[in-house]
């Protein structure tokens, strides 16, 4: 086996330089796309910000009832304090999921308009998805159409 010689590209060479659509070569609006996606992403984001806001309020709370408990001697209230506190740590732990939940479907929004893997608009076929009691049936006839175009060229041959 030979190695691929630079003359055997010259055809596609050629068709760069002077490119054309074709039934196997296609257009992307990446510029509309890069938008679309980019929208898409940013309502996400918004909710990674408005959730980091929360954050930084709780944080202001969180400290202030710290310092509450350390500064009250009375039980009862020591404990109600501690609960809302646990419950504002909770709550920023849950938002800081929603946070990194965000921003990376986000992030993967985005960056899907740079994955150029586009189904070729020339083909407008759709997957027909049948029950696999069909399917089988379908190459259960098939089978038996080859079987029979077989008979019938053995017979031919004799």
């Amino acid at each position: 086996m030979k190695p691929i010689q630079f003359e055997e590209f010259e055809e596609v060479i050629q068709w760069w330089h002077n490119r054309t659509e074709t039934e196997n070569a296609w257009k992307i609006d990446f510029a509309t796309l890069l938008k679309e996606t980019d929208a898409k992403a940013e309502v996400l984001r918004k909710i990674a910000k408005e959730s980091e806001t929360k954050i930084a309020k709780n944080k202001e709370k969180i400290e202030t009832l710290e310092k509450e408990i350390q500064n009250t001697d009375k039980e009862d209230e020591k404990d109600q304090k501690t609960s809302e506190l646990n419950k504002l740590k909770t709550k920023n732990e849950d938002l800081k999921k929603i946070i990194t939940t965000e921003k990376n479907t986000a992030e993967t929004i985005y960056y899907s308009a740079f994955h150029l893997d586009f189904k070729n608009p020339a083909q407008n076929v759709e997957t027909l998805h049948l029950e696999p009691e069909v399917l089988l049936q379908n190459v259960i006839d098939k089978e038996n159409k080859i079987l029979n175009l077989l008979n019938e060229l053995k017979v031919e041959l004799k």
